[in-house]
C-alpha cells in the first residue's frame, strides 16, 4: 500500500493558491493510485453485486449467463427530458471538489476546475447519449437513452473519484457528493453515459491460439482512468464530433465500435463524416462481421465504483487473417496512450494464467478486468475455447 502524505502549509500563499495546490495534489494522488482507490470505493457498496473479483458493480440481469451476440442489445430513444440532478443540492455536495477560483468563490463545476488547473489533452464537452434504463430480457438486453453531455457526467463521476482521493490523502470520511449520488447503478438518477469497452481477440484459425490486446491509458491525455490498463478499443457512446446526440444513423453500437477501431488501432482522425479511407475500413469491418470472420458479443454491463463510469462490456473475435488484413497498419501509440507490451510484442496469450494475472491486478480498470474474466468464462460461446 502507499503512504498517506502530509501536505505542507504555507500561510503566505493566498487562499485560492492554497486551494489550487491541494486540488492538484489530490488529482495526482487519484491518477497515481486508481487501483487502490477503486478497491476502497468498492467497499462503500457492500449490498451491490460485482463482476467476479473485478470490483465492477452490477445488478441482477446486467450480466447474462453466457455472452450474447451484440445485435441482441437493442437501443431505444426517449425525446423526453432526462430527470434532473437537483442543481442546488449538487452545488452544495460538490463544494469540496471545486477549488477556489478567487478568495471568495469556487469554480462552478469540477470540469471548470479541471479546465483551469489540470486540463487533459482530450477534453471537450461533446453531446453524448445519456443512459436512462437497462432492461434485461431473456437472451437479450434493452438500453434506453436520451440526449446528454460529457461534462455533466464528469462533474459527477470523476468528481466522486476526486472526493474519495482527497479523503484518503488528507483524512476524514465526509463523502458528501458520493452520498448525494447514492446507488451508482440507479443510472436514471444521475447523468450516466455509456462507455463501450471492447476486448479484441485475434484467433489463429490454424493453431487455435487466441491472443488479446491491452492499452495503457495516459493520465496526461485522458480525463478518466489515466495510468491504468484497459481493453482496447474503448469509446464513449456518442455521435462523431460535430454531430448532435439524436436517434439517427449514429445511434448504433457497431458503428461506434468500428469508429473506435479506426481511431485507436489505425490512427484515423475522428470526424463527423468519414473520408474515403475510414469509409473503406467501415465497409471492410461490416463485411467481416457479415461473413463471420469478426464476431461481436455482449458480455454484460457494470459501473466502476470509483469514477462511476458505466460500461457495456463487449468482445470482438477476429480470425487472424482477417485481423491482419484489416489492421495491417496497426499503431501502438494513439491519442489516449500506448499498447501494453508482452515480451517483444503487444499480444497477450488468452489463457487462464494470463487472464487471471491481468484481471486481478490493480493496474487494470474494473471494466477491463471484468471483460477479460467474462470472456474467458464464456470462451466456448465466443469460439475461443
Amino acid at each position: 500500500m502507499y503512504q498517506r502524505l502530509s501536505p505542507a502549509r504555507d500561510d503566505t500563499v493566498n487562499p485560492a493558491e492554497q486551494s489550487h495546490r491541494r486540488w492538484r495534489q489530490v488529482r495526482r494522488h487519484l491518477n497515481g493510485h486508481r487501483g487502490d482507490l477503486t478497491r476502497l470505493a468498492a467497499t462503500l457498496y457492500p449490498g451491490l453485486p460485482t463482476v467476479g473479483t473485478s470490483g465492477l458493480l452490477t445488478r441482477p440481469g446486467w450480466v447474462p449467463e453466457a455472452p450474447i451476440p451484440l445485435d441482441r442489445v437493442a437501443l431505444r430513444w426517449r425525446d423526453a427530458p432526462a430527470p434532473g440532478t437537483r442543481a442546488g443540492a449538487l452545488e452544495e455536495a460538490s463544494r469540496g471538489v471545486r477549488a477556489l477560483q478567487t478568495a471568495q468563490e469556487r469554480f462552478g463545476s469540477y470540469t471548470m476546475t479541471m479546465q483551469a488547473l489540470d486540463r487533459p489533452r482530450l477534453f471537450d464537452d461533446r453531446p453524448s447519449y445519456r443512459l436512462l434504463a437497462v432492461l434485461p430480457a431473456d437472451g437479450a438486453m434493452i438500453l434506453e437513452f436520451t440526449a446528454g453531455s460529457y461534462f455533466a457526467a464528469v462533474d459527477i463521476g470523476e468528481a466522486c473519484a476526486h472526493e474519495l482521493a482527497d479523503a484518503n490523502l488528507h483524512g476524514g470520511d465526509s463523502l458528501s457528493l458520493r452520498t448525494h449520488v447514492g446507488d451508482p447503478t440507479l443510472v436514471a438518477q444521475r447523468p450516466a453515459l455509456l462507455g463501450v469497452s471492447v476486448l479484441t481477440i485475434r484467433l489463429d484459425t490454424v493453431t487455435g491460439e487466441a491472443t488479446f490486446l491491452l492499452h495503457l491509458r495516459d493520465a496526461e491525455h485522458v480525463t478518466t482512468g489515466g495510468g491504468q490498463h484497459h481493453v482496447i478499443p474503448v469509446g464513449l457512446f456518442q455521435p462523431p464530433a460535430g454531430r448532435p446526440a439524436v436517434a439517427d444513423h449514429d445511434f448504433e453500437l457497431w458503428q461506434l465500435i468500428t469508429r473506435e477501431y479506426a481511431e485507436e488501432l489505425l490512427g484515423h482522425p475522428e470526424q463527423a463524416a468519414p473520408d474515403n479511407r475510414t469509409a473503406a475500413f467501415r465497409d471492410a469491418m461490416d463485411a467481416a462481421r457479415d461473413g463471420g470472420q469478426a464476431r461481436a458479443y455482449c458480455l454484460g454491463l457494470g459501473v466502476d465504483p470509483l469514477m462511476l463510469a458505466t460500461d457495456l462490456l463487449t468482445v470482438v473475435v477476429f480470425e487472424s487473417r482477417t485481423f491482419d488484413e484489416l489492421f495491417g497498419g496497426l499503431t501502438e501509440t494513439n491519442g489516449e496512450g500506448t499498447l501494453a507490451r508482452h515480451g517483444s510484442g503487444v499480444w497477450f496469450p488468452l489463457n487462464a494464467t494470463e487472464v487471471g494475472r491481468r484481471a486481478g491486478e490493480s493496474k487494470t480498470q474494473p471494466a477491463g478486468a471484468a471483460a477479460l474474466a467474462l470472456a474467458w468464462q464464456g470462451r466456448e460461446t465466443i469460439g475461443v475455447g
